[in-house]
């Protein structure tokens, strides 16, 4: 082997095939809009805290929506994990998993106190699809 290969090609070679292995389970959405609808019973307002939007904190009142805009890396670690608070409650979950939402373009939510349900269709077909909490 010469010494050019050894020195140079071999550790490019490397660092490409590392690059790719650690790349390999997250992509990239462009424009990934959410929407959070508060529908919790008994009139309760809902905050919501999420790393990944700017700002990361968010006040809903009873039936109003918040939107958010997302554009970044997406992988199956929960990257849109946020946390939902109500008065004696406190709850995660991820609002866009890459393997049960890459069907939606705008995912928009209803926070229940039982859980999330995220409206999407499928097949020309309005559905819902219920979540359970994380915590």
């Amino acid at each position: 082997m010469s010494s050019f290969t050894r020195n140079v090609l071999m550790p490019l070679v490397l660092v490409g095939v590392f690059s790719s292995a650690s790349n390999a389970s997250q992509s990239f959405v462009n424009d990934l809009l959410v929407e959070v609808t508060n529908s919790l019973d008994g009139n309760l307002n809902l905050t919501i805290v999420c790393q990944n939007f700017r700002p990361g904190r968010f006040n809903i009142q009873p039936g109003k929506i918040q939107q958010w805009l997302y554009s970044g890396p997406i992988s199956p670690v929960f990257p849109l994990n946020c946390n939902f608070r109500w008065p004696g409650a406190s709850h995660y979950s991820n609002l866009y998993n890459p393997n049960l939402d890459s069907d939606c373009e705008l995912c928009h939510w209803y926070i229940h106190q039982n859980g999330p349900c995220r409206k999407h269709v499928i097949g020309g077909k309005l559905q819902y699809r219920f979540s359970r909490w994380a915590s």
